[in-house]
């Protein structure tokens, strides 16, 4: 929780500190990955071998690192891994080709730290050719994508070889690759526009030339294996122009059927190939052996590698070159490429890869990063400070005094900041891990010696973080803990709390004093606000059974808003709405609960009991008595209405008229049919009604026609009565002459249409037989016969 680390070499520091340097080290190629999950790292000496890695490559391969030696990326041409070492994003599908010795080569986009160019290659001059795609390691949380800037091809005519040299401006590159069956080299220039148009040099030799092309660390000479004709070129390189001139050919053995693996000493004044097919020598030149011919003539069998093969050679950041071994769990090595001879120190067994197996190749690398390693003489010289001797709390003043004779131009470097003198303090006023770098002068040193630098740790204890949560606000309680319990005294203020976690109910401000195991002190507040909670009302109405109940909320919050209003009915079931209706089907009295929510997340909850009436309805009912009077009847009404009295009531006799008697008569002199309605108001205001059918027969006369003529005309069609008044029980019979029963019915409103058994009958006398109760209980037959015509 205590340490951070703080990185100070910025340019400015890295100028004043380290002036006198001929150059910084380059770490770009610090981290290889190849082979079968195998890998290097050149941060320790000898090379530690990787276990870690993700990728399988059967030849080729490309690692590149960031300028500090953090793997960033690697690819076998197909798929590019992250430096977790898994598929990077947008990393699959690349058409590189595993069987491509050079399938792949990275270099820095110039100008954007961000960005980088995978350039991959197919193997043996196949269609996808040459092509780039970009990736961005600011991508995917730092761990990097392929952008849609993806397989964008360059040149489809090209041979598996491919090699980036550093531009003499010392920003831009060049990317060099052959025409395949050509003596055509293309070189594209890659500046911060973008790449440049190809600058074609034609030299050399005509070959298929697959295989390898390096470049020499210092990018004046570039060298080139041909396969399919047993030579080696190495051509001068214009690392300003792009230009390859001045070819010497370096003719194998017959006895060697074709040259794999090409490598530059670091000084480039030496070159190395090797094979992995037929006899699979190591051969050796000296490049500045004198004329071409002395060249040639300088060639030098190493190793005639009998019993194994030589795969890709490759300069690594250490001085030496490693050779790939197919199958095999190590690298051989050339310890010394700077020297002519055996002295160069060629190892069958080099290093081991801890399990892991190699294959053909190494890494593409960019070649100007494994140049000759500087050698910087060492001087005696140091610097101590005080206090040392207890732990540092962030605010303390610390010492700083360099140790050595005859120091001069004694500075120091400081989180950022550039102090001068023998003897210097500062103040931290952050906790971390600070890396103070001390650099120097002795007395008589030469001009181009570079400074003394020397470096040490300082811990400054203290925390950089809130170790209470941000200033908030609440509604009820708010709890408040600290964010780490590993402290040796807790004091808040105000001194009523006490522990790692209190609780606080009102608005106020707090505060907190702590002590670390350091004895470093530090402090830290928190304001907390209390919301109020709303405060709840409400309306609502008294109503009959079957009407609609409206409630009104009246609740209010003195901060904020209302923004949820939620009632809460017997059955538990919710309304929503500043006003809400609901009918209930039962009287009785009712207890809502009403819930609102404030802007601020706020709550309450109210219930009022029974604060709901639902009246009954009154019971309305009546009775009635008929009376026959001469030629009408009289009928006497009885309100039998129960519940509360009533204020109203109105009585509906259909076209009879209305009344407000309450036990009204009524004289009807006609036989009819009505309804009665009685409509109650009682003393609540509630409502009710009654209904009943009334019917008067004043008379039961039969009348029958004597004759009928279904024939169709629609005039005179069926047989049967008229003038028969609302019979209570009805029965009409129709027989032939000779007794046979051919209709019958119990529906006054139907009549005989003249048919037995769904056949029309004959023309005829035809005898019926009538049978009825009246409404007032009379019985009534009639009989006799009738004629029907067709």
């Amino acid at each position: 929780m205590f340490k951070y680390k703080h990185l100070f070499l910025f340019s400015i520091c890295i100028t004043l500190i380290t002036s006198g340097f001929a150059q910084q080290i380059d770490k770009r190629s610090f981290v290889w990955y190849f082979g079968t999950k195998a890998g290097l790292s050149f941060h320790t000496n000898p090379p530690t071998p990787l276990t870690d890695g993700g990728m399988e490559s059967y030849e080729g391969c490309a690692s590149i690192c960031d300028t500090n030696g953090n793997i960033l990326f690697y690819s076998e041409g197909s798929r590019v891994y992250n430096k977790n070492h898994v598929i990077m994003q947008n990393g699959g599908g690349l058409l590189g080709n595993i069987g491509s010795a050079q399938t792949a080569t990275a270099i820095p986009y110039p100008g954007n730290n961000n960005l980088y160019y995978l350039f991959t290659i197919d193997a043996n001059g196949s269609v996808n050719g040459l092509r780039y795609s970009v990736i961005d390691m600011s991508l995917d949380n730092g761990n990097g994508a392929v952008t849609s800037v993806k397989n964008q091809l360059l040149y489809n005519d090209a041979i598996e070889k491919i090699s980036a040299v550093k531009h003499k401006n010392d920003r831009d590159f060049w990317v060099i690759v052959q025409q395949r069956s050509s003596n055509n080299y293309r070189t594209y220039l890659i500046n911060p526009t973008g790449i440049m148009p190809a600058v074609i040099s034609t030299v050399g030799s005509v070959s298929s030339g697959w295989y390898m092309l390096k470049a020499s660390p210092q990018g004046n000479k570039v060298a080139t294996n041909h396969a399919s004709i047993k030579q080696v070129s190495v051509f001068d390189f214009d690392n300003e122009t792009g230009i390859l001139s001045n070819p010497i050919v370096l003719n194998l053995p017959n006895s060697v059927n074709e040259i794999f693996g090409l490598e530059f000493s670091p000084n480039g004044k030496v070159l190395y190939s090797g094979n992995y097919n037929g006899t699979r020598p190591l051969y050796q030149w000296n490049l500045e052996a004198g004329t071409e011919t002395d060249i040639r003539a300088s060639r030098t069998v190493l190793d005639s590698g009998s019993n194994y093969g030589l795969g890709g050679l490759q300069l690594a950041p250490d001085g030496k070159i490693y050779i790939a071994r197919e199958g095999k769990q190590y690298l051989s090595v050339i310890n010394n490429p700077n020297e002519v001879g055996i002295s160069c120190d060629f190892q069958e067994i080099g290093i081991s890869l801890a399990g892991r197996n190699s294959r053909y190749c190494l890494p593409t690398v960019i070649q100007s990063s494994v140049r000759d390693p500087i050698i910087v003489k060492e001087y005696d010289a140091d610097f101590s400070f005080y206090p040392n001797d207890k732990d540092l709390c962030y605010g303390d003043t610390v010492f700083f005094n360099a140790i050595g004779d005859s120091l001069e131009d004694v500075s120091f470097a400081i989180d950022n900041k550039i102090l001068f003198g023998d003897s210097v303090f500062y103040v931290f006023n952050m906790p971390g891990v600070f890396e103070v770098i001390m650099a120097a002068r002795v007395s008589g040193m030469l001009a181009g010696e570079p400074n003394i630098v020397k470096n040490q740790n300082v811990t400054v204890f203290g925390l950089t973080e809130k170790i209470l949560p941000i200033d908030t606000s609440f509604c009820e309680n708010v709890t408040i803990e600290i964010s780490s319990t590993s402290f040796n005294s807790i004091e808040w203020t105000p001194n009523t709390y006490i522990g790692s976690s209190i609780t606080s109910n009102i608005t106020e401000n707090i505060f907190l004093k702590v002590s670390d195991q350091n004895g470093c002190a530090f402090y830290d507040s928190i304001y907390v606000f209390k919301h109020p909670k709303p405060i709840i009302d409400f309306l609502t109405d008294t109503v009959c059974v079957g009407e609609v109940n409206s409630f009104s909320s009246l609740s209010t919050v003195d901060s904020g808003y209302i923004t949820e209003y939620n009632w809460i009915l017997p059955d538990n079931s919710v309304l929503t709405g500043v006003t809400a209706t609901h009918t209930f089907l039962n009287a009785g009295e009712f207890t809502i609960g009403h819930f609102v929510e404030s802007s601020f997340g706020c709550i309450d909850t109210a219930f009022k009991i029974n604060v709901l009436k639902v009246l009954e309805e009154p019971t309305v009912d009546f009775v009635f008595e008929k009376e026959i009077q001469g030629f009408s009847e009289i009928i006497s009404f009885t309100n039998k209405t129960k519940g509360s009295p009533f204020t109203s009531l109105l009585w509906t006799f259909d076209k009879f008229g209305t009344s407000e008697e309450n036990n009204p008569i009524l004289e009807i002199n006609e036989s009819t049919k009505f309804i009665v309605r009685l409509e109650i108001v009682d003393s609540m205001g509630c409502e009710g009604f009654a209904e009943k059918e009334i019917i008067v027969s004043l008379g039961s006369e039969i009348h029958l026609p004597n004759a009928f003529s279904p024939n169709g005309d629609n005039k005179n069609e069926v047989f049967k009565p008229i003038g028969i008044p609302f019979p209570f029980k009805y029965q009409m019979e129709v027989f032939n002459r000779w007794g046979e029963l051919l209709f019958v019915t119990n529906d006054i409103n139907v009549g005989w249409d003249g048919t037995y058994m769904g056949n029309d009958v004959t023309e005829g006398i035809y005898i019926y037989k009538i049978s009825l109760v009246d409404y007032n209980g009379k019985h009534i037959s009639k009989k006799g016969n009738f004629t029907l015509v067709r």
